[in-house]
């Protein structure tokens, strides 16, 4: 037989003449676009880092021990608020994208089952609000509480109502919640109220949810002067069982300055003192100095009386000018001018038929007590006071005061006081160290406990 060299192969790949031998033996090949049919494709990373967490927390756990659909769909529906925050119709049709999918119950849930699992979970808010208490809080630790607001659209919303808008929303109708928290910002248990409710009026439930469901033998409740005003601090006192820590309002600040409690003198050697009221028996007032907040008050002051003395100027030169002759028309005028920048004390005027005049005098006492001074009340009880997680400790009744927008902290066995700060971010600390307090002019109100 007589053979007839067609072509040689030697030179050709490996791979090459593997693939042409299997055609010569009649198995088919197809171009590598063609081999492979992407049905569909689901996203994985994010999905899992996500569910990996929750079960570093013991999520499914904290809902129910018991495995159930309505647990299942809870998580998924957490997995899918922090990945990608939707609509609870769009979170059904979002689970279809991702490998949540693997589990039966998420693949077949409709928006009907994610609203039951809903129903379900607000039935088991008390048991997992009561096993965070126990996670992270216990006799002495600092339980943060704070109010917010949503805003709300449409008008089928039974919580829904006009009030103090946070989010700058106006004519739109919003919902409160209330949120407590740990020292590190760990939610613990929320509330939900109507959005016309007032801070000061969700206090009340908070401290007895933290007395009665929570173990806590003892509880210091700690806010700002719009949460525990004067009112509520007085029913917290017949209540018993509660210390506070919150601030004084200027007029009280000052009213303690004209009884002569806050001298100039206390501030020569320190910049923070314990002073004392009989106006406030059995409580601790603190008051502080702080030189920046008071440089950048009267700064801001100035700024203020320089604008409003440039519109009055305008103004008296329109009466000079004969455009304005009429006093009542001044008056008018002259009252817009005034409320503009609410410096109208620091402005003595004159008008008369055609006449107009002006001139700046000082306020007494505003610049020894506003401007730069502060100071906290509150009342604990005796024992050791955990704000911020540090435990007050012994010291003297004096120390440095708080720089802008840091915390100061203050102790509260032996009447112990401390702070520490930061500036320039430089970090400073005292050997002193106790209860957190912020603010620029607030005072805090403590019942003294006994000395040991």
């Amino acid at each position: 037989m007589k053979q007839e060299t067609i072509a040689n192969l030697s030179s050709l790949p490996r791979d090459a003449v593997f693939i042409l031998r299997d055609i010569l033996r009649g198995n088919a090949y197809a171009p590598q676009e063609q081999a492979l049919e992407c049905v569909a494709t689901r996203s994985h990373g994010h999905v899992a880092a996500i569910a990996a967490m929750a079960d570093q927390l013991r999520l499914a756990e904290l809902l129910d021990p018991e495995p159930c659909p309505e647990r299942d769909l809870v998580h998924a529906l957490v997995v899918a608020r922090v990945a990608r925050p939707l609509t609870k119709l769009a979170t059904t049709r979002w689970w279809q994208t991702t490998t949540l999918m693997d589990n039966p119950v998420v693949a077949a849930a409709s928006p009907e089952d994610v609203y039951k699992a809903l129903d379900w979970l607000i039935e088991r808010q008390g048991h997992i609000e009561r096993v965070l208490a126990r996670r992270h809080l216990h006799g002495g630790s600092m339980v943060l509480y704070d109010l917010s607001s949503s805003y709300v659209e449409g008008t089928h919303c039974a919580l829904a109502a006009f009030g103090h808008n946070r989010d700058r929303k106006q004519g739109k109708r919003q919902i409160n919640d209330g949120l407590l928290t740990d020292a590190e910002g760990r939610p613990v248990a929320i509330e939900v109220f109507p959005g016309n409710t007032a801070d000061p009026k969700t206090v009340d439930i908070q401290l007895q949810k933290i007395k009665d469901r929570f173990p806590l033998g003892r509880v210091v409740l700690v806010g700002d002067r719009g949460m525990l005003t004067s009112a509520r601090i007085e029913v917290l006192r017949e209540r018993g069982g509660i210390d506070w820590l919150s601030a004084l309002r200027s007029k009280e600040i000052q009213a303690l300055a004209g009884q002569g409690l806050v001298p100039l003198s206390i501030f020569d050697e320190r910049d923070l003192a314990e002073i004392h009221s009989p106006e406030f028996p059995g409580e601790r007032l603190v008051v502080c100095r702080n030189p920046l907040l008071a440089e950048e008050r009267v700064k801001h002051r100035e700024a203020l009386m320089a604008a409003t003395e440039k519109m009055l100027e305008r103004l008296s030169l329109r009466v000079r000018n004969g455009r304005l002759k009429r006093p009542e028309k001044i008056a008018e005028t002259l009252g817009r001018i005034k409320n503009h920048d609410k410096v109208a004390k620091h402005f003595e005027c004159v008008i008369g038929a055609g006449e107009f005049r002006y001139q700046r005098v000082s306020v007494q006492g505003e610049d020894s007590v506003t401007v730069g001074r502060g100071g906290w009340r509150s009342r604990c009880g005796p024992g050791r006071v955990l704000i911020g997680g540090q435990a007050g400790g012994s010291g003297v009744r004096g120390g440095r005061a708080p720089q802008r927008g840091l915390a100061s902290r203050i102790g509260s066995d032996r009447g112990t006081v401390g702070a520490r700060h930061t500036r320039a971010g430089a970090r400073s600390q005292t050997r002193r160290r106790g209860l957190v307090c912020t603010g620029d002019r607030s005072a805090w109100r403590l019942r003294r406990g006994d000395p040991r």
